[in-house]
């Protein structure tokens, strides 16, 4: 029995012969993808574009409707959840090099 069904009190599902596990060394590894800078709240996040574009979304709907409101940003160190409004400056910035 694996550890996950173990913590769950359920056996373990069994695999099809031919099909891949998700913890499988036969996938192949994601694509790098490129980052950026995101610079508000007086502070800078180094995050990924995926993560960039979904918080600069949700920031725009946040400031089109006038409101304010917390919205989760994931970046290197962690998540946070920064406090939008119409007046918080956003900028975004392509990652320096190395």
């Amino acid at each position: 029995m694996d550890v996950l069904a173990r913590l769950r009190g359920r056996p373990p599902v069994p695999r099809r012969a031919g099909i891949p596990s998700s913890a499988s060394p036969v996938e192949t590894p994601p694509r790098a993808e490129g980052l950026v800078v995101i610079r508000c709240v007086g502070r800078e996040f180094l995050t990924r574009i995926s993560m960039a574009t979904i918080f600069l979304k949700r920031s725009a709907e946040v400031i089109a409707s006038d409101g304010s409101e917390l919205v989760p940003l994931l970046h290197e160190g962690g998540i946070e959840l920064l406090a939008v409004t119409k007046s918080m400056p956003i900028t975004v910035a392509e990652a320096p090099e190395g």
